[in-house]
Parts: C-alpha cells; structure tokens; sequence
C-alpha cells in the first residue's frame, strides 16, 4: 500500500475513533493517547496483515484450484500482445505485496517456500505487523 493510502486510512480511522469518543475537534489529544487507551491497532497495519496472511493462504493453495492458478497467471507477467489503457500507470496487487515483503527481505519466492508452514508463517505475519503499531 502506499505511503500516501495508508496515511489516509489511518486519518480517516484516527476521525472516526474521536467521533466514538465524542472527542472534540479543538481538545488536544493526541492520536497516539487515543490508540493506547482504545487499544487499537492502526488499520492500515490491519489491511498490511491481512494482505499478507491472504497471500499465505493463496501460496499453500491446491495448484488445481483457480486461486492459486490466477497467482501464477499474475506472477508470469501479462501475455506478450497484451496491452495496458492508457491513462494513470495501475499498481498491481502482487506489488503491492512485495513492499509489504520488503521490510522482512523476502520476495515473492522465499515468500511462497516459507507460507508452506503455516504455523511459521503466522509467526512471521505476526511480527512483522506488531512492530509497526505504535507504542
């Protein structure tokens, strides 16, 4: 995700925590006071690993099923006579999970090898997103 969507994300969850606190506009409390009384995660860091527990679950996939064979299809590139609209450059969801991939130094490869344990791969979901929340 973007720097600039996950900034949006967290403000518009950030307003919508102080409208349930019927915290007012022109109090000064600050969001991180707010997370650590809610005891919310940001949502983006949420989105981060669903994204990611998501992709384990399409790489352990049964190489039969559709899913998992529309992940290869996208991994492969698009066919050779295959052309783009024209208009703003699209970002594609695979990379979109490689810069979620990038903080852990894994690509989509090591990612696939390592999503085959899940229990591990819970393990490295989980760490990787609970060092992002705040304090």
């Amino acid at each position: 995700m973007t720097v600039i969507l996950s900034r949006t994300i967290d403000a518009l969850d950030n307003w919508c925590i102080r409208r349930i606190l019927n915290i007012h506009w022109s109090e000064f409390v600050t969001n991180n006071e707010i997370r650590s009384c809610t005891w919310q995660p940001f949502l983006s860091d949420t989105v981060h690993s669903r994204r990611l527990t998501f992709i384990g679950h399409l790489y352990r996939a049964d190489p039969i099923q559709d899913h998992h064979r529309a992940l290869q299809a996208c991994i492969a590139g698009p066919p050779y006579n295959w052309r783009q609209r024209i208009g703003r450059p699209r970002q594609p969801w695979l990379r979109t999970v490689e810069a979620d991939l990038q903080p852990m130094n894994l690509g989509l490869a090591t990612a696939k090898q390592r999503a085959q344990d899940r229990s591990a791969w819970r393990k490295l979901v989980a760490t990787a997103t609970s060092s992002q929340t705040c304090s």
